[in-house]
């Protein structure tokens, strides 16, 4: 499949300088590379928005104070660990 893509000359530039900075061996393996790294953000973006709904629809918070003696609690349980607590 064939696309045209109207670059600024400033892009156009930047694209040239990095072929031949030997980074790239053509404007199409720069544009390729460009696209899967803009889609695996996308990608990555929507997972970080997926586990924040579910934080958010997942109920009330809980004080700090509390996770941390649940925590140290199941140390000293588990483990026989006794943890200093601030």
């Amino acid at each position: 499949m064939t696309t045209n893509v109207s670059l600024t000359p400033q892009l156009e530039a930047y694209i040239q300088s990095r072929i031949q900075a030997g980074d790239y061996a053509t404007t199409s393996e720069f544009v390729r590379e460009a696209v899967r790294e803009k889609r695996e953000r996308d990608y990555r973006i929507d997972e970080l928005r997926a586990l924040i709904m579910e934080g958010i629809n997942s109920g009330p918070g809980v004080p700090m104070e509390q996770t941390f003696a649940e925590l140290h609690a199941r140390l000293e349980t588990k483990y026989g660990y006794k943890a200093e607590r601030a």
